[in-house]
């Protein structure tokens, strides 16, 4: 079973899945690729959380993008440097 094959979701959410690992590989090649499904995940169920408050505030979404980017940057990043030790 591969690394998206163990999440049991609707077909168009393990298609997201899969697009954010791929895009996520892309930018990171040496990511482990269940690291990168991992990640994808974290990303799609704040996404999805996010998206059942139909009325926040344009300040809401720019602090969400934003945790969102830190998240993903400090994972690459820790990423990187635990491949660096090793």
């Amino acid at each position: 079973m591969g690394p998206i094959g163990q999440y049991r979701f609707p077909g168009a959410t393990i298609s997201s899945l899969r697009h954010i690992a791929k895009t996520l590989m892309i930018h990171s090649p040496n990511l482990p690729k269940q690291t990168a499904v991992d990640i994808a995940l974290v990303i799609l169920l704040n996404i999805k959380a996010a998206s059942t408050h139909r009325d926040l505030p344009p300040g809401a979404l720019d602090e969400f993008r934003a945790m969102i980017r830190l998240y993903v940057e400090s994972r690459l990043r820790s990423t990187l440097s635990t491949k660096k030790r090793a």
